[in-house]
């Protein structure tokens, strides 16, 4: 096997944070006010079983993901919007770093693996670089990949033990995504199962292992789950929260369509060619795990992140036996000067963007501790003790550097991370009156923001809490705001019914954003606009008279 002293694949590795950066939006996602308005309540108010932050009353609630906020809201109450990021940052260091452990234990190539994981990085980076929970439930699911793969290859059960771990840690931080647990199992037990069923060659099945000890991963995994607030809710929730005429609404759950989604077909076709191409045959299971996850992507481009993550380990497999040109190179200063160059590259196109000017001081220096430690690495690459520590420094020591950089924050940073869309209306807002004395009609994209300052809300991002499987109500209030803002329900009669004195409306919220500029009884406020001077916002006071 080509000795560990190859330069250009280490380069492209350690070039992923740095990509990281340059894709990360820089910004607070939209549903993390949610989160961190969750995790603040949560802590100081203990578990909540009925809904607290909107305005409608009695609703039954599972906060599903609850573990995840409190790790954001703590994270944000003590080191700023900068620490929620250097957490996602830090997260994305250890997905990917184990993501090339993956494909170096499956190709047995540190170039293959190397250069896999570059790619990987790019084109799933702003997947799971998002200040939501995903980050979390990535990083579990790829170790149990792991682990079941290492299980197939050695029949050693001791591989299993953690995975009913995972499943508690599943339903506790993001209980929507607990069923994967399972889901991630099917390849394995078919692959058992084709083996003692079909005449299937042993080539395409791998390592003979026994099915027992993943079926007991599997059923401890379901009964200790139940170690969670809510129960069999908490497992069940995937399953009574999804609704294909709510959820419609959501983009991120609408099926992939093909011009919209060619990178994912990309990959399917170029899986379709190592198939091919491969010289040894791929195990059955790889195959189903990559197929799996395509067509869940294809149902729904949400579940697009767990395709790039846990599924394109096939190709690491498929190129098992071929060795590229590049880890045949004498490396020399000439070779290594592109990789510099690249470096320089990426750190003028993140200086000169006009999304991330001014960038912080803090921001530059993390950036600068990514070259330097790369100049570092070229320094003692040739020496393998050396290069197995310098790796270990890049990719473990220095996420936790940035996050003591990045959480030096407010006194030198001029960047506002936060993304606070509807930040001065709701100041606004607030100087009129005390939040228990507003009633304000806030939208699907709006009105998260408003409840994380204490203002209750008409309804917010989270369709599901709003509907009757989950609510325990009879009435829709999802269905209700869909009524309204499509002009089926008359908009003055839906005010008057909540007695709405302050109103919230963007563009998504549909025939309420085009009238109410020419009703005189909605007095505006304020107009948010983006950078462009666009309005995509408005706040009016109601006045409609009894």
């Amino acid at each position: 096997m080509q000795k560990i002293g190859n330069l250009g694949a280490h380069a492209l590795f350690f070039l992923l944070p740095f990509i990281g950066v340059v894709f990360t939006r820089l910004v607070f996602d939209n549903d993390l006010w949610f989160i961190l308005n969750s995790g603040r309540y949560v802590t100081e108010n203990g578990f909540p079983y009925t809904e607290p932050f909107s305005m409608h009353e009695g609703l039954n609630f599972v906060l599903e993901q609850w573990a995840s906020d409190i790790v954001y809201w703590e994270t944000y109450s003590i080191f700023g919007a900068e620490g929620v990021l250097s957490f996602v940052i830090i997260m994305g260091f250890f997905i990917l770093f184990l993501y090339e452990k993956i494909c170096l234990f499956l190709s047995g190539n540190i170039a293959i693996s190397k250069i896999l994981t570059f790619f990987f990085g790019i084109a799933s980076a702003p997947l799971f670089f998002l200040t939501r929970p995903q980050v979390i439930s990535t990083f579990i699911f790829m170790l149990e990949v792991y682990l079941l793969l290492k299980y197939a290859n050695t029949n050693d059960k001791k591989y299993l033990y953690f995975i009913p771990i995972f499943s508690l840690l599943i339903v506790n931080f993001h209980c929507a995504l607990w069923p994967m647990i399972f889901i991630l199992t099917l390849p394995f037990i078919a692959t058992f199962s084709a083996r003692k069923l079909t005449n299937i060659s042993d080539e395409y099945l791998g390592a003979n292992f026994n099915i027992t000890p993943i079926f007991v991963a599997v059923v401890a995994s379901f009964f200790i789950a139940f170690i969670n607030p809510y129960g069999f809710k908490a497992m069940a929730f995937l399953f009574t929260s999804y609704n294909p005429n709510i959820h419609s609404m959501i983009g991120e759950i609408k099926p992939m369509a093909l011009m919209g989604n060619l990178g994912s077909f990309f990959f399917v076709w170029l899986f379709s060619g190592i198939v091919l191409l491969s010289k040894k045959k791929m195990p059955l299971y790889l195959i189903l795990l990559f197929s799996g996850l395509a067509f869940l992507a294809l149902l729904a481009g949400r579940n697009l992140f767990l395709f790039y993550a846990l599924g394109t380990f096939a190709f690491a497999y498929g190129l098992k036996n071929y060795e590229p040109k590049i880890t045949k190179l004498n490396w020399g200063f000439l070779h290594i000067l592109p990789f510099l160059i690249i470096d320089l590259w990426l750190l003028y196109s993140c200086v000169k963007s006009d999304d991330i000017f001014p960038l912080p001081k803090i921001i530059l220096i993390y950036l600068s501790l990514i070259f330097i430690s790369l100049i570092a690495f070229i320094l003692c690459y040739k020496k393998e003790n050396n290069l197995s520590k310098t790796k270990w420094l890049l990719t473990v020591i220095l996420p936790f550097l940035l996050i003591i950089c990045l959480t030096y924050h407010n006194e030198i940073s001029a960047k506002d991370y936060t993304d606070e869309k509807y930040k001065t209306s709701i100041d606004m807002l607030l100087s009129k009156k005390e939040p228990k004395d507003i009633k304000l009609f806030a939208g699907f994209n709006t009105g998260s923001y408003p409840e994380f300052r204490k203002i209750k809300s008409y309804i917010d991002g989270r369709p599901e809490i709003f509907a009757p499987r989950n609510s325990g109500k009879d009435f829709s209030y999802i269905e209700e705001y869909l009524s309204v803002t499509g002009g089926k329900t008359y908009y003055r009669d839906f005010v008057k019914k909540y007695d709405f004195n302050y109103m919230l409306v963007e563009e998504g919220d549909g025939i309420l954003f085009v009238m109410l500029p020419y009703d005189k009884d909605f007095i505006l406020l304020h107009e948010e606009k983006d950078k462009y001077g666009k309005v995509y916002a408005r706040l009016y006071e109601v006045k409609i008279d009894e």
